[in-house]
């Protein structure tokens, strides 16, 4: 399931969002949980309204279950939904860049959330430079 949001999110269209939200199938017909992609690609900026009521649009998402990936491509927005996510605290959340990124993480089958992977990430790239820091300091000693 997809919906597009593009504009300027305020309180009116933060709120038309909630509503297509609520609206959406949550599941497939074989009963299983759809996941969802909010595509903010064409989100201009946003106000203080529109935020807190996206907080509450994603509150409720948490509480329906459903993984969610929110398509971003500016880093206002991307800073607005890493927001939401963290206040939030769904871990069944991510934000991405790109559709086929959206679709890995609706499809992932297990159950590590965007923090946990994104830490895992980070470890694995400071071990790759402690590893070439020691090999550069081996080869000029």
């Amino acid at each position: 399931m997809r919906v597009r949001v593009s504009g300027f999110l305020n309180g009116s269209l933060a709120a038309r969002l909630l509503e297509r939200l609520r609206d959406a199938p949550q599941d497939d017909d074989e009963g299983e949980r759809l996941g969802l992609v909010i595509d903010l690609r064409e989100l201009r900026d946003f106000d203080d309204v529109g935020y807190e009521r996206l907080v509450a649009a994603q509150r409720e998402l948490k509480s329906s279950e459903r993984r969610t990936a929110y398509l971003i491509s500016r880093p206002r927005i991307r800073g607005m939904v890493f927001k939401v996510i963290h206040i939030t605290q769904d871990e069944r959340t991510r934000p991405v860049t790109n559709l086929a990124m959206a679709r890995a993480w609706l499809t992932r089958q297990d159950e590590r959330s965007y923090a946990e992977t994104s830490l895992d990430r980070a470890k694995t790239l400071l071990e790759r430079i402690r590893q070439r820091s020691t090999s550069r300091a081996a080869e000029s000693a």
